[in-house]
């Protein structure tokens, strides 16, 4: 029997190091309702009098682990063309674990999947001196950050093993060799929010417009589960065995179930599990041209500034979880020894709620355990920065700065910080931009793209892994629908 964790399979199948950010609708002038997700007090400069945000969804997942080596392209799997030679009886792929490509480099693992849908949300912007609306959104995730390589290759290869490594060279792992250095954290988290945003001009005159805003929303989690290993010694002592030394490690979750169908999570699935309020804060500055006179009602003229910027404190917040909340301390000072039988793939073969309460009657058996009687999981936290400067009509170049304000241990989303140049072209009904950012704590380098055209737009954070044919480590994209109408009125300034 193989020891194949859980965490293996949801994490580097089907992970990410890219957050999802939107940059090119983020930084669009058109970006209409699209603002309260991004920068509220942006939308007292919207051209538009009202703008409505019908569906958005964004997806993206990759690692800094395994590189995917498919046999066929990715057209032919989206297509429905793969050569039945690689289908299971049911026609459905059957992915091979030699499709799999390891980067062993000895630096730690990181994994961030996460799903984002947007809308229905609105928002009305009058005299171009207020703005208020409401939005609505639901995100997934599930995120690792810390893992050894070493105990990254135990969870892809397991136990079962009838030779005297663990797994084969390079930086091969002996039976009996100990580990140690292996702290990290994984997380799982799903909820919706519902908001109300508004934001004033403070400052509007004819140099110069200095806006503020604000949202509230309330927040409905679904589900969520963390572990959290504060460093933990053992040793693969034998076929199918494990020998833990010391101990401190974290677990908990709440609904295990609910995430094995994630198509049905929305603001609208029934009582939550947990809740909580959340909050954004942001401030706006434009730097107009000086003796430019706009007069009331004109249609959408050449971009009044030279120079905008601003500052936005996002996703303040948490959610806690008090029923049906399993969580635990564990402690262990002691040599333990596990090997694990027949019951132990029993219990996961009925499923993710089986497996687990078969590790939780383990625990309880084998450490000391403190038990926890609520879960507060917290959200992603950011603090962002952004600018944007008009070099020529119609032709502009943005940056924004986004920095995590929590830890890699935190129960909660973090969304990785990273820096973004994002030259663009824009009129009305046509927008196209190239992001260029360094991601995953300012660590990687990634080209995006993005296209709008008229109330649609489509774009990537990370051009080169989502256009690649059959090798890739993962891919990302967003798109939606966004809808601006009525000119919002502008007073003479002089």
């Amino acid at each position: 029997m193989r020891l194949r964790t859980t965490l293996f399979i949801l994490t580097f199948s089907s992970a990410s190091l890219s957050a999802q950010n939107w940059t090119g609708i983020n930084q669009s002038n058109y970006n209409g309702a699209n603002a309260f997700y991004y920068n509220t007090a942006m939308a007292t400069s919207s051209p538009f009098m009202v703008s409505a945000n019908g569906f958005a969804m964004g997806m993206n997942f990759d690692n800094n682990y395994l590189t995917y080596k498919l046999p066929f392209t990715m057209s032919q799997w989206v297509r429905g063309t793969v050569p039945s030679r690689y289908k299971d009886s049911e026609g459905r792929v059957a992915f091979q674990s030699d499709w799999f490509e390891e980067t062993l480099d000895g630096k730690v693992k990181n994994f961030d999947f996460n799903i984002e849908n947007r809308g229905p949300g609105a928002m009305y912007n009058y005299d171009r001196k207020f703005a208020f609306g409401f939005f609505s959104r639901t995100r997934i995730g599930l995120q690792g950050f810390g893992i050894s390589e070493d105990l990254a290759r135990i969870f892809r290869y397991g136990l079962d093993s009838s030779k005297s490594v663990i797994f084969d060279p390079p930086n091969e792992i002996k039976f009996g060799d100990e580990i140690s250095d292996n702290s990290f954290s994984v997380n799982i988290n799903s909820f919706s929010e519902i908001g109300i945003g508004g934001a004033a001009a403070i400052i509007n005159s004819q140099y110069i417009k200095f806006s503020v805003g604000a949202n509230v929303k309330y927040l409905m989690g679904m589900g969520t589960g963390y572990v959290k290993n504060n460093g933990t010694t053992f040793k693969v002592s034998g076929y199918d065995s494990i020998n833990f030394g010391k101990m401190d490690f974290e677990y908990g979750y709440v609904q295990p179930d609910f995430f094995s169908n994630l198509n049905s999570i929305n603001y609208m699935n029934g009582k939550p599990a947990g809740s909580g309020f959340g909050f954004d804060l942001s401030a706006y500055v434009e730097l107009k041209k000086p003796n430019h006179k706009i007069g009331s009602y004109v249609e959408i003229p050449d971009v009044e500034y030279f120079f905008r910027g601003g500052i936005s404190l996002q996703d303040i917040g948490s959610i806690k979880y008090t029923e049906g909340v399993i969580a635990r301390s564990i402690q262990n000072s002691s040599p333990k020894t596990w090997v694990p039988g027949i019951e132990f793939a029993q219990a996961w073969s009925t499923g993710l709620g089986g497996g687990m309460h078969y590790m939780d009657s383990l625990t309880r058996t084998m450490f000391q355990v403190t038990e926890i009687n609520e879960i507060t999981a917290t959200l992603p936290t950011t603090l962002m920065l952004h600018g944007d400067l008009k070099i020529i009509s119609k032709f502009y170049i943005g940056a924004q700065i986004i920095q995590s304000l929590r830890g890699r241990q935190s129960v909660s989303f973090r969304k990785p910080s990273s820096i973004t140049l994002v030259p663009r072209f824009e009129i009305k009904g046509v927008e196209v931009s190239v992001p260029m950012s360094l991601y995953n704590d300012y660590k990687n380098a990634n080209l995006g793209a993005f296209l709008r055209l008229g109330p649609f737009f489509f774009g990537t954070d990370n051009l080169v892994t989502s256009i690649s044919r059959s090798s890739f480590k993962g891919f990302n994209y967003y798109f939606g629908i966004s809808y601006g109408f009525g000119n919002s009125k502008m007073e003479d300034r002089k």
